[in-house]
């Protein structure tokens, strides 16, 4: 979709465009070579709004070539329909505005090129090309009225028969610098090797060809001509894959058919029918082995919130559960202690008995009577407090002296 230039640059009330051939001889890394010298392709009919006939609006050749120069048209204008760039020049300068060409109208037309080869490269740079091959385009512009130039299209092997004195004037030209750019080496097809500064930063961009009629506008950086070179010496043994996608290899094989054969599925249309039939049931298969993918579940911020204090709860109760437990294990800790040092104090205590036990009988056998004999029991218990353990006082008797 394009928008139509309602207000194009007229020469003598005569649309046209301009048809500008360049040459690409490397895709990676990116040489163009674009030619110094184009050619004008006008209108037979003058230019109004008042009819959208291809004949006013259209300026190919191979369309105009089908009508007849309207009467009314300057004498000044060419019966073949067609200038040369140098022409064109001559016409602006007895407007002084020849320096609109090399100004405004030249540097555009380059930067369109430019800017649209580098766009398409990611999308060629897999094209094998062979040494000393090339590729010819014609870009087709229109100048605004303000000479500014506007890309229409750009048409791969554009038609370069000397169907008109203009172009049996500069075909042999383009044909003998497409010979020297695509055989000769880089550095070679240069006038000299003076280095030019420039936007590309490039060891070449802005030379000439010995001819001057073709200008590189795009070349390679010394250091990725030297990167290349080593690739080159240096063979990679892993092998390259550029495969086309499937689609595209029938397309090609569709269109290679002769438009003739009507013999069923080798015609154009019976192939066409067997691809869509094909497609179909890979779609179908597709369908039946298709699986919902697993459900995402989105967390609210309300649940996020929850979750959030569950998990404080949880460690909550985990440190309680600790500070529990250290408890215990200290309370543990005490009792053990506390039952080992009564341990200790029962053992010696068990020690001591036998000894303390004859004294006790001694004392108790020098007296008579029961009240003092009791008397006795208690002045040995209150000399030796060991002594209380109730064992003791069961061996002697004195049960009644075990609450006391």
């Amino acid at each position: 979709m394009q928008k139509y230039v309602e207000r194009p640059l007229l020469v003598y009330e005569t649309k046209f465009d301009i048809r500008q051939w360049f040459v690409v001889t490397s895709w990676s890394p990116l040489v163009i070579w674009m030619t110094k010298t184009c050619y004008l392709r006008f209108c037979s009919q003058l230019y109004h709004l008042d009819s959208y006939h291809e004949s006013i609006h259209l300026c190919n050749n191979a369309i105009q070539c089908r009508y007849t120069n309207e009467n009314s048209r300057s004498r000044h204008l060419p019966d073949e329909n067609m200038w040369t760039s140098e022409k064109f020049i001559d016409f602006l300068s007895e407007r002084n505005l020849s320096h609109m060409w090399e100004e405004r109208v030249y540097p555009g037309m380059k930067s369109a090129i430019l800017h649209s080869m580098r766009a398409s490269k990611s999308r060629m740079s897999n094209v094998k090309f062979r040494h000393e091959a090339f590729e010819l385009f014609g870009a087709d512009f229109i100048l605004s009225q303000d000479f500014n130039p506007w890309l229409i299209e750009i048409n791969a092997s554009p038609a370069i028969g000397p169907t008109t004195s203009v172009m049996a004037h500069l075909v042999p030209k383009l044909l003998r610098d497409l010979v020297a750019v695509s055989t000769a080496s880089f550095g070679n097809v240069v006038n000299n090797n003076q280095r030019v500064n420039n936007n590309n930063n490039s060891a070449y961009a802005g030379k000439m060809t010995p001819s001057g009629f073709m200008e590189c506008i795009a070349a390679p950086m010394e250091s990725e001509l030297r990167k290349k070179s080593a690739k080159q010496a240096t063979p990679s043994t892993t092998p390259v894959k550029t495969a086309t996608p499937a689609t595209v290899d029938y397309i090609d094989k569709v269109m290679s058919t002769p438009s003739h054969e009507r013999d069923g599925s080798t015609s154009r249309v019976g192939m066409l029918k067997k691809w869509m039939s094909k497609s179909a049931k890979n779609l179908s298969a597709a369908v039946e082995t298709y699986t919902e993918p697993p459900e995402v579940k989105v967390m609210t911020r309300k649940k996020k919130k929850s979750l959030q204090e569950r998990s404080k709860t949880d460690k909550e109760i985990v440190l309680r559960r600790r500070r529990n437990n250290n408890r215990a294990e200290l309370e543990h800790e005490t009792l053990l202690r506390e039952l080992q040092s009564s341990t200790r104090r029962r053992s010696q205590f068990l020690h001591s008995a036998p000894t303390l036990t004859s004294e006790a009988n001694e004392a108790i056998a020098s007296l008579s009577g029961t009240n003092t004999r009791e008397a006795a029991v208690r002045n040995i218990i209150k000399q030796i407090p060991v002594m209380k353990d109730e064992r003791l006082f069961a061996k002697y008797g004195c049960n009644h002296c075990i609450a006391n």
